[in-house]
């Protein structure tokens, strides 16, 4: 179900997930309670699985359906039984387990990057410069509010920095499209 919450801040995580249709969107929230952006989980993508390795680790992320989702919980503790360790499906799964939580981590690196930079417009064109344009356009998965939020501003400061660089003529937008107009904006990162 849409904005159904999967797992809850403090929850014990025993299962991790894999949404087999729609998408899961991590948040966590700062001192100030103010809520951040951190990842979408689109189909095959795992989730919660460094949690799901601990007992006693509970997450400071919260887990919801963004869409309308089907999510498969697997209870990873069990691949690595004596019994089952053996087996070349369980290998198999191990493996493409170990390569999405190397994605995982590399993305959460990546955000960290975006996060520790200084100016708005330094995080904005390092975000931006992860998607492939298209005809010089790129067309966000989200509105501006969830942007701002992606790149830990306010969506006010956003939007000016987003104006200064339409006067600046470097970019053009109208709701979640992008227009680079300078060449090679996106490669200064």
């Amino acid at each position: 179900m849409k904005n159904e919450i999967i797992y809850n801040y403090c929850d014990y995580i025993q299962y991790a997930g894999i949404p087999l249709e729609g998408v899961v969107f991590e948040t966590m929230i700062n001192s100030s309670h103010n809520e951040y952006g951190v990842r979408n989980y689109n189909e095959g993508e795992i989730f919660g699985d460094e949690y799901s390795f601990s007992n006693s680790e509970r997450p400071v992320s919260q887990f919801v359906s963004r869409t309308n989702s089907t999510v498969l919980f697997l209870k990873i503790s069990t691949l690595f039984n004596p019994r089952t360790v053996n087996c070349p499906r369980v290998t198999k799964l191990i493996q493409n387990l170990l390569q999405e939580s190397y994605a995982n981590n590399l993305s959460q690196n990546k955000n960290i990057y975006i996060l520790i930079q200084k100016q708005i417009r330094s995080r904005l064109i390092i975000y931006l410069s992860r998607f492939e344009p298209k005809n010089n356009t790129i067309t966000l998965p989200f509105n501006r509010s969830e942007l701002a939020n992606r790149l830990g501003v306010e969506r006010s400061a956003l939007s000016r920095e987003l104006s200064r660089m339409k006067a600046e003529h470097l970019i053009d937008f109208q709701k979640n499209k992008i227009y680079i107009l300078k060449k090679n904006l996106l490669d200064l990162v």
